[in-house]
């Protein structure tokens, strides 16, 4: 199992690396596609063809009124993610 606590300073340390501590502020709470994809390790590919197929994922994905653009909440997109490899290992 993993520890929630590790993987949420694991994540932040990711932010930090790549947006640096004024952009992870902007990108904490929701990304785009792109940014959910840099975050998590996941291909474009499989975030459409296999997660948005999830819908526990599915609650996690956002769009803006009339707009085409996706935004995912970050922290519960990465815990539905989590919980389908865990699923994926029994």
């Amino acid at each position: 199992m993993f520890d929630l606590k590790f993987l949420r300073n694991f994540i932040m340390d990711i932010l930090r690396e790549f947006f640096g501590e004024q952009e992870k502020q902007k990108y904490a709470e929701y990304t785009d596609v792109k940014g959910f994809c840099k975050i998590s390790g996941i291909s474009e590919n499989d975030f459409d063809k296999k997660l948005t197929l999830n819908a526990d994922f599915r609650n996690c994905i956002y769009k803006l009124d009339g707009g085409n653009k996706r935004y995912i909440h970050t922290e519960s997109g990465l815990e539905a993610l989590r919980n389908m490899f865990e699923e994926a290992r029994r």
